[in-house]
């Protein structure tokens, strides 16, 4: 690529620059070569101003940087905090995150009295993390604190009542019509729900590249907002208030999925794109993405190590470089963007989980067309069973068959021929090739 051209792109696109910045900073301090790309933002940037802002964010990113986790000794545990994730159900007791004086711990409640939301007030015990808690050390989490006391301090605000009820109310539909497994499948699907999905069928998910379509993700976002966007223009609503009823709604599902780091990004892309479109305004997926990025990460700034933001910041970014946006058709695009999604991604899940899935590809684009069918006749079938339970039941019917052909895919392509084991690679190598794969892109002209 022409050094010129980087240089207008990056003018062009100052969220993208200061993105990066707050990354490095985020990062130098474990990995000091990531400097060389605060070196190569500074040398491409225009102005004095332009440098200054870039500095200003790195430095920024340097102060926020988690540093290194202090030796937690086992022990008496009492502290008052707040739930910040929502909760899952493991042999019949609720986890969740509990952020007490900004450490951040992972809650165990045998009572199942915890809620999205909670301030509460925890007396039990503190134990470290186990080695093998890798996910969880990379979300920040210092240590694991069993309740044997708690009280509820002050209840959810209102919206968080809302959703966690909605969430509730959906996975006890799901569990009441469904196998146990497809309800499994189902609700990590719609919401995120899918904490009783047994520990195999997560590894062979996680082996196809398949396991963003059993979390809330961008394409879960993008599928809801056009499903709600669609169904809204049949009505003699307003344009203006159609984005406002859509933007309520997302902020809804961003809530009851809990908060998920790729779905509040996915939301916030999503609004801004409608209100692009709304005051006639081109939408720009690297400066919305980069924009959510900043703000997530000034949020939660561990989010930079999670494996989760790297897959899903990498899928949109391939998607918004390398995708044909000339295609509007809402099928073709998740295609496109389920297979971007897999080639883009297996080079991080081959660092961080050793193996190359060589059906992923396959596996994600027969399985993809499942997501559209299963969100939007399963969100239909709860609320229709309210009036008509047998309607509901019936409109189940073509989710489970697709929940099964998902299950059935996902297992033929992590069988042993399609998996292959990879040895331990340094991270610099996947910077390495996506660097040169931006030296390839060439900007599309975009004809309005």
């Amino acid at each position: 690529m022409d050094p010129t051209l980087v240089r207008r792109e990056l003018t062009g696109r100052p969220l993208v620059v200061l993105a990066a910045a707050l990354i490095v900073g985020l990062t130098a301090r474990e990995y000091l070569p990531n400097l060389l790309l605060l070196a190569l933002l500074l040398l491409w940037a225009e102005t004095l101003r332009y440098r200054a802002a870039i500095c200003m964010v790195f430095c920024f990113g340097v102060v926020l940087a988690p540093g290194p986790a202090m030796e937690l000794i086992p022990g008496y545990f009492s502290a008052e905090g707040r739930v910040a994730s929502q909760p899952t159900v493991v042999n019949h007791r609720r986890a969740a995150e509990f952020i007490s004086d900004g450490s951040k711990f992972s809650l165990v409640d045998p009572s199942q009295q915890i809620e999205f939301g909670q301030r509460v007030q925890v007396v039990g015990r503190i134990a470290p993390l186990r080695v093998a808690d890798t996910v969880a050390a990379d979300r920040g989490i210092r240590g694991r604190v069993t309740a044997r006391k708690l009280t509820v301090v002050a209840d959810p605000l209102l919206p968080f009542q809302v959703s966690n009820r909605f969430r509730s109310n959906l996975r006890r539909f799901l569990d009441a019509e469904l196998p146990a497994e497809q309800a499994a499948l189902v609700g990590g699907m719609c919401l995120s729900a899918n904490d009783s999905l047994p520990e195999a069928n997560r590894e062979q998910m996680r082996a196809t590249g398949t396991v963003h379509l059993v979390s809330s993700s961008g394409l879960h976002v993008l599928c809801l907002a056009g499903m709600l966007v669609a169904l809204l223009s049949l009505l003699p609503i307003p344009r203006h208030y159609q984005i406002a009823i859509v933007t309520v709604l997302l902020a809804g599902y961003l809530v009851a999925s809990g908060l998920h780091p790729a779905t509040f990004r996915a939301v916030l892309m999503a609004v801004v794109g409608l209100f692009a479109y709304r005051v006639h305004r081109t939408f720009d997926l690297l400066s919305a993405l980069s924009l959510a990025a900043l703000l997530d990460l000034l949020a939660r700034p561990t989010d930079v190590f999670e494996l989760g933001f790297q897959l899903s910041f990498i899928t949109v970014a391939a998607f918004g470089l390398f995708s044909s946006h000339a295609d509007r058709k809402p099928i073709r695009q998740m295609l496109g963007a389920s297979t971007l999604s897999a080639l883009a991604t297996m080079p991080i899940i081959a660092q961080r989980l050793g193996v190359i899935g060589f059906g992923s590809v396959f596996a994600n684009v027969l399985t993809i067309v499942t997501l559209p069918l299963v969100i939007g006749g399963t969100y239909a079938a709860f609320l229709l069973s309210a009036f008509s339970p047998g309607l509901g039941h019936a409109l189940l019917v073509p989710v489970a068959i697709s929940a099964g052909w998902f299950g059935s895919v996902v297992e033929f392509f992590a069988a042993p021929g399609w998996i292959l084991s990879v040895p331990g690679f340094s991270g610099y190598w996947i910077a390495a090739l996506y660097g040169t794969l931006l030296l390839m892109w060439r900007p599309r002209i975009v004809i309005a």
